[in-house]
């Protein structure tokens, strides 16, 4: 026989070997069994399944290229030939896929026919035969059209495109006229203790933002 305490709640439970227990009487036993065994069965199961990274197979960087390349062929070379062997390849596969989908067209359109044909009296058995091959035949072609979407790669510029662009220019702040106006010596006493600090600041981030800060307090 065994204990299991609770120690959040201060609560027992006897453990005997048919169950999880005898149930406390306010029933906080059962509870954490159960709760027990859900955190088990998790840890169980997220050990037995491996992550899958196969999503990732068909995205294309130019870096990727690099792998390949020789260390006498210059790199940025090599990733050109890379992609113009790429796009020649997608447009041949693009060019395929169109002839494909133009062919089961055809068939969908001569199956609809043979059908009609098929209402109106028509030989069944060679109606029907002629409608079973060419239905076989867009099955075949759906096959094809199918491994030529599994094979496509994609570059981050065709995974996104821009739906909304704009530029926001922020519109010119007036110079005040007492500034504006001012004599050199006079403008030189009145921010002295600036013109001191900027002097002394030795990095173009804290020069930057110190001017940001005087503007905008002006």
């Amino acid at each position: 026989m065994a204990r299991v305490r609770d120690m959040g709640l201060g609560s027992e439970t006897r453990t005997f070997a048919g169950g999880f227990g005898k149930q406390d009487e306010d029933g906080v036993g059962m509870v954490l069994g159960a709760r027990l065994v859900l955190v088990f069965l998790g840890l169980i199961l997220r050990r037995g399944v491996p992550q899958n990274y196969s999503k990732w197979d068909n995205i294309v960087c130019s870096s990727d290229d690099d792998e390949d390349c020789h260390p006498n062929i210059d790199k940025k070379l090599w990733r050109r030939l890379m992609k113009e062997k790429r796009e020649r390849k997608a447009y041949e596969e693009e060019q395929r896929k169109q002839l494909l989908e133009k062919e089961n067209a055809a068939d969908e359109k001569a199956i609809a026919e043979l059908e009609s044909k098929l209402k109106n009296g028509a030989d069944k058995k060679e109606t029907e035969g002629k409608i079973a091959g060419l239905k076989g035949k867009m099955k075949k072609r759906n096959r094809e059209l199918l491994a030529i979407f599994r094979r496509k790669k994609y570059t981050p510029e065709e995974m996104c495109h821009v739906t909304d662009e704009r530029t926001i220019v922020n519109s010119e702040k007036a110079i005040p006229k007492d500034v504006k106006n001012m004599e050199y010596e006079e403008y030189s006493e009145k921010f002295e203790k600036k013109l001191e600090t900027y002097s002394k600041l030795r990095t173009e981030s804290l020069s930057q933002g110190f001017l940001i800060k005087v503007c905008c307090s002006m």
